[in-house]
């Protein structure tokens, strides 16, 4: 059982106790069952011969689309590696340059996924 908040995921190899538990579980609380598990916290769940195969690809193409990146081309790094980066001088940033629902969004998609954070050639 997988509990995250106020959602509950119930997975055994016994259809019987996975049934016994969420009547006992409905005997105290108000739950209602929706069936299979298709998508749970980014996460997408497809039953193939028997396997369950989990992948974040909704969730990665969603977060291109939110943020109008769908046509964005890899780079080698993200960042210039000859810039130096000083307290003392440049520009300031203001709050039109954070973004902190892609910096969350991309946090939680490599923390889940963290070899997509590494560059392989």
């Amino acid at each position: 059982m997988l509990v995250y908040v106020d959602d509950i995921i119930v997975a055994s190899s016994s259809q019987e106790i996975v049934d016994a538990l969420l009547h006992d579980l409905d005997k105290e609380f108000a739950i209602k069952d929706l069936g299979e598990l298709h998508y749970f916290l980014g996460i997408q769940v497809q039953r193939k011969r028997g396997e369950l195969l989990m992948n974040q690809e909704w969730y990665a193409i969603d977060i291109l689309k939110r943020f109008n990146m769908q046509l964005c081309k890899p780079m080698s790094t993200p960042l210039c590696s000859t810039e130096k980066l000083s307290v003392t001088s440049g520009r300031k940033l203001g709050t039109e340059d954070s973004n902190t629902s892609v910096t969350g969004a991309l946090q939680y998609l490599t923390l889940i996924r963290p070899g997509i954070s590494f560059l392989c050639q």
